[in-house]
């Protein structure tokens, strides 16, 4: 048996950023849906409800998965654990970024994470899902983002990819804005 080839340090963080520009854009369309106007997609009284809540649902979905390669398993290749050249320097940072304490960021890892299990990766026989809100989430991704932006990659290794995830994501909420608009 072979193992898996040597990632370039260049290639794990362009794979990192894909990743929180996945999270932020189906965050985006995630949100923008809960807007009041859409609303009514959801409902019964719609042609297609089950369509629609299934599409809003997948978006969740796909925010569960990225953020948990970036923050729920402490030995995946994607962890910030696994990317940062200074682990202990980068974790003290986001929690004061954060203003959280680690056992309370470990908390909403295991809320997202129990999410994820319970509900995403498997079916378990659990009756009520309690979604994520992602307040944290958010702030932890945008600033996980912008320690790679600006201490961890060397000139040219994101070329093409977002510098500034915030405007990423706000350009995604209006797009999807955009599109639900459409479909009235």
């Amino acid at each position: 048996m072979t193992s898996a080839p040597e990632v370039a340090r260049k290639d794990q963080l362009r794979i990192v950023v894909i990743l929180y520009c996945s999270f932020a854009r189906n965050l985006a369309y995630y949100r923008a849906w809960w807007n009041e106007e859409h609303q009514r997609y959801l409902s019964l009284a719609n042609d297609h409800p089950i369509f629609w809540r299934a599409v809003n649902n997948n978006f969740l979905d796909m925010c569960v998965l990225d953020w948990c390669k970036l923050f729920a398993e402490r030995g995946g290749k994607h962890s910030w654990r696994q990317i940062v050249t200074d682990a202990p320097r980068f974790e003290a940072d986001m929690l004061r970024h954060l203003g959280l304490d680690a056992a309370i960021f470990k908390n909403e890892i295991e809320t997202i994470r129990r999410y994820r299990d319970k509900f995403v990766a498997h079916q378990d026989l659990e009756y009520t899902a309690m979604p994520p809100r992602f307040d944290v989430a958010k702030k932890a991704v945008w600033f996980y983002h912008a320690y790679i932006v600006n201490h961890e990659a060397q000139a040219g290794d994101l070329f093409g990819l977002p510098l500034d995830i915030e405007s990423g994501y706000n350009d995604e909420v209006q797009v999807a804005r955009a599109v639900y608009r459409e479909i009235n």
